[in-house]
């Protein structure tokens, strides 16, 4: 008997023993300023926010309204005096009726879109607005942590309702990466894209409410599974044996997911409905841009036209906070749009 549980201790011990090693080593590499190990914090980022959740603490950082279409949208419960919503929860001081004799244009995006620290007048959707007139009418689908994936469900499944004459999807680098991962601001639900034989199959329809989820979470296997994967995945070692998956993943989802939720949104678009996609900051993944030429889809390049557009219209663009668009770049990237649409092109 003895024999067998040394037969069997010292390989155990062994294997503690190294993997122990192996957590010192990697933390006191992090320490040193070397690469930090923590993928799966973000994988398993719901599991991590319903473990440390306690009932009672909020379950929106800044309580948006809830959508289960696209997870949520910032409505009424924002408390800003500068900002008004309609009755769809949505930024807007006109209700998103069909208006006669108009043609209507839907813009799509995230906090750069919905203007995130400017007052009402000054977004690009009111910029736009004014700029053309009552012959247009802007219907603006935009909300703070937006991803490329919420933007495909508008799209989609919500856009083709209004029958708009013209559909502009703003993005920015970050939007990319946001598709990646069904739990979006560390503890907020989202519907999702998983790619099915090459293409983007919805996931995750309807958003469940928060507090249904939250009371899934609190179920006693499910926060056995939380505290299971919380704590694994604060160990440096199992994370640095799942980075290869984890950066594989990644890849796809940057590169092939993302430009064929692009493709979805071109095909799924009624004939005669103009769609532009226009990147608005950050450096795209090379390998995305290669998928978008090689499907046959353009983008228009904001920062190509902002230096001669800023000229002409004697503006300095700059950014609010350091990130977001002031109400120089606001006016810029709505006269951008206006040339678009305009053009016919």
């Amino acid at each position: 008997m003895k024999r067998y549980l040394f037969i069997i201790g010292v390989p155990v011990l062994a294997t503690l023993l190294a993997l122990a090693a192996g957590e010192g080593i990697l933390r006191f590499v992090e320490k040193r300023g070397g690469p930090r190990f923590n993928g799966l914090s973000v994988a398993f980022g719901e599991n991590f926010f319903f473990h440390h959740w306690k009932p009672g603490q909020p379950l929106y950082p800044t309580k948006p309204l809830f959508d289960r279409w696209v997870g949520w949208h910032a409505g009424p419960h924002t408390e800003s005096p500068e900002v008004v919503f309609n009755s769809l929860g949505w930024r807007s001081r006109h209700e998103y009726a069909p208006m006669k004799n108009s043609k209507r244009v839907i813009l799509i995006g995230d906090s750069f879109t919905y203007g995130t620290h400017l007052p009402d007048g000054q977004t690009i959707a009111d910029r736009l607005q004014a700029s053309l007139g009552e012959t247009y009418q802007v219907l603006s689908f935009a909300a703070e942590g937006y991803g490329i994936d919420q933007m495909a469900v508008i799209a989609t499944q919500l856009a083709p309702a209004y029958q708009p004459n013209a559909v502009i999807v703003a993005f920015i680098a970050d939007d990319l990466r946001r598709t990646c991962t069904p739990f979006a601001w560390g503890q907020a639900r989202k519907p999702y894209y998983e790619l099915v034989g090459g293409r983007p199959l919805l996931r995750g329809f309807p958003v469940p409410q928060p507090e249904i989820n939250a009371r899934r979470h609190r179920r006693l296997p499910q926060r056995v599974t939380d505290a299971l994967l919380t704590y694994l995945s604060k160990s440096r070692v199992i994370n640095a044996l799942a980075s290869p998956y984890l950066q594989w993943r990644e890849k796809n989802c940057l590169e092939s997911l993302n430009a064929g939720l692009f493709t979805e949104i071109q095909r799924t678009l009624s004939p005669g409905t103009r769609l532009l996609f226009a990147h608005l900051d950050g450096d795209l993944p090379e390998g995305f841009r290669r998928h978008l030429k090689k499907s046959g889809i353009g983008y228009l390049e904001y920062r190509e036209f902002e230096g001669t557009l800023a000229a002409r219209l004697h503006l300095v663009p700059g950014r609010s906070d350091g990130y977001h668009p002031d109400a120089a770049r606001a006016q810029v990237i709505a006269s951008v749009y206006r040339d678009w649409l305009e053009s016919g092109r």
